[in-house]
């Protein structure tokens, strides 16, 4: 048996659009040829109109979910996270929001911000690939308007990487 994911969009019962993550065990046989239609897709559709969501239903596996992963950019659309401190004795989360388009990856933190943006929506971090380089920009101090760190990852390419003897 396999644990597979499998994630639903669908419009929830309170009609608004939703996705859910179903987890389900599959034999081999469920999960079919790997193109996205086995058994295990079919299983985890009930489960979420049990749930009380609304038909037509957009189902996503391992197969597809790159191929959904790579357009998601043209939504621009913030992607939530929050993580806890990795301190024992501490009992803190931060929150914030990646933001992918087709200049770059932000990242932005609740509580936190840049000089030139509204508290909360400002980008300390921006991944961007420019003039053929891939660059990290960082703003660490609010109260200046250049990025405060520039960090390039030329050497971290796979092409330098060495042969060890």
């Amino acid at each position: 048996m396999n644990n597979v994911k499998v994630i639903i969009a669908g419009i929830n019962a309170d009609g608004k659009s939703d996705i859910l993550v179903c987890y389900l065990d599959c034999s081999d046989a469920d999960i079919g040829n790997g193109n996205g239609n086995g058994i295990h897709i079919v299983k985890a559709e009930r489960m979420t109109l049990k749930r009380g969501y609304l038909p037509p239903l957009v189902s996503f596996d391992k197969t597809t979910e790159s191929r959904i992963a790579n357009v998601i950019c043209h939504l621009e659309s913030p992607i939530p996270f929050s993580f806890d401190d990795n301190a024992e004795d501490k009992n803190k989360i931060v929150s914030g929001k990646i933001v992918i388009n087709q200049q770059g990856l932000t990242i932005q933190v609740t509580g936190f911000s840049d000089h030139i943006s509204e508290d909360d929506e400002g980008c300390l971090a921006m991944m961007e690939f420019y003039n053929n380089e891939l660059v990290l920009n960082t703003w660490s101090d609010i109260n200046e308007e250049d990025a405060t760190n520039r960090i390039s990852f030329d050497n971290a390419a796979n092409s330098k990487r060495e042969q060890s003897a």
